[in-house]
């Protein structure tokens, strides 16, 4: 009776155990597929469209001053700082946690990994600027000043590179030559660079603010 008893007291440890491992490995799939990288893209794509929220509220409360000109600077450092922010953030968080993996032998370096997500993150990005290409060649209706409203955070960028006001009746695009639109539709490489500048930073867990704050007081 007493060797039934233990062999069932094993069986029962033996079960508990397999059930920890199963419960474990269906964690373990759940965080791969979390940090499969069109995932990882997705969430970052939702950052850049809270950021664009936030930078119209900014225009929309400081929107009867934007005509002067040191105003527009604040306003250009400050949205710019809060897309930074928002999404050198993710990033950053991103490259730190692959630096950890890679560290204990669960995944191998990839310093490329911000700039490819970055770069998925940004193709809605690039389409819609190729949109504006072909509204510029008159194959499109004109969508300049949603194109602005949509790109927010370098609204004041764009409106200080082709020299217009704010508001859709200065926005249109036969005012502005195909290099103007050009260094608009390049902007977009932006979101990528910042993204995957700031992976690499997690990486080696540098924080750039420290850095400065550091130099400042040395």
């Amino acid at each position: 009776m007493r060797g039934i008893h233990m062999e069932e007291q094993v069986k029962q440890t033996t079960t508990t155990a397999d059930l920890k491992s199963q419960a474990t490995q269906k964690m373990d799939r759940r965080l791969q597929n979390r940090d499969k990288d069109w995932r990882v893209a997705l969430r970052w794509f939702g950052n850049h469209v809270v950021s664009q929220i936030l930078c119209l509220i900014i225009l929309a409360t400081f929107v009867t001053l934007t005509g002067n000109a040191v105003i527009q600077v604040l306003l250009l450092f400050l949205m710019f700082v809060v897309y930074f922010m928002l999404m050198g953030s993710q990033s950053w968080q991103l490259g730190n946690r692959d630096a950890n993996k890679v560290k204990f032998g669960h995944k191998q370096e990839d310093l490329a990994r911000g700039f490819r997500v970055g770069f998925y993150m940004s193709i809605p990005l690039w389409l819609f600027g190729v949109a504006l290409l072909l509204a510029k060649a008159e194959l499109l209706p004109n969508f300049y000043a949603l194109y602005k409203i949509l790109n927010s955070y370098a609204l004041v960028f764009i409106n200080l590179i082709d020299r217009t006001f704010f508001g859709v009746d200065s926005a249109y695009l036969t005012v502005d030559s195909w290099p103007t639109i050009i260094a608009v539709f390049l902007l977009n490489v932006l979101p990528m660079l910042i993204c995957g500048l700031h992976y690499i930073l997690g990486y080696r867990d540098i924080v750039w603010m420290d850095k400065l704050i550091y130099k400042k007081k040395k």
